[in-house]
């Protein structure tokens, strides 16, 4: 890992923000290249995972930026939808990186329900970003959340509807039904996001 905690800590589930256990820090983007060359070198490695909350984007960049071609391992972890990866050359050097597959939270295909959970996302730049890991041979493992405080039939119905007009730009799924963090301020004014 490359970082502890979450830089983002604003989505109203996620344990990491109602309740972050690690105050966020992050090493120098220099030396997440080198860790993972330097494991794949040493033990004959040639998977591995980054299991930050979300790997920062200055690690991404490192990474793209020491990018191979070929790759001698491969990799994956979990990354926000953040414009940085709208950027197909980017991407393209991700994968040369040996990036294989990138777990992203969308948790909705309602902007409405986004903009309510504060996941600082917008479907337009999800729709460009798909699209691009598609392009450069990179598998999306998607994470849906239904069941959101506030999400109405309409938003789980605009969710499918997303989920269908994207298939195959999406690897793979994870489907889930919302837990609520006992921490979390949704519990402050329950009323607030239709919880009675």
């Amino acid at each position: 890992s490359s970082s502890r905690g979450c830089y983002w800590q604003r989505c109203l589930f996620c344990p990491a923000a109602a309740a972050p256990v690690h105050r966020y820090t992050a090493s120098s983007p220099a030396d997440l290249p080198l860790l993972m060359r330097g494991l794949a070198d040493r033990y004959g490695v040639r998977y591995l995972q980054l299991t930050d909350n979300a790997v920062p984007v200055n690690m991404l960049k490192a990474l793209a930026d020491q990018a191979e071609s070929p790759a001698h391992f491969n990799w994956f972890g979990f990354v926000r939808f953040e414009p940085i990866l709208e950027d197909a050359c980017l991407v393209a050097r991700l994968a040369q990186s040996g990036c294989r597959m990138l777990q992203l939270g969308l948790e909705s295909g309602s902007q409405r329900v986004l903009d309510l959970l504060d996941k600082g996302v917008q479907l337009a730049s999800v729709e460009r970003i798909l699209a691009n890991l598609k392009l450069a041979g990179i598998a999306s493992y998607l994470y849906i959340m239904l069941g959101t405080p506030g999400e109405t039939e309409d938003d789980a119905e605009q969710t499918l509807t997303f989920l269908e007009a994207h298939a195959a730009e999406i690897g793979f799924l994870n489907l889930s039904i919302m837990n609520l963090p006992r921490a979390s301020g949704l519990l402050d004014d329950p009323a607030q996001y239709g919880i009675c």
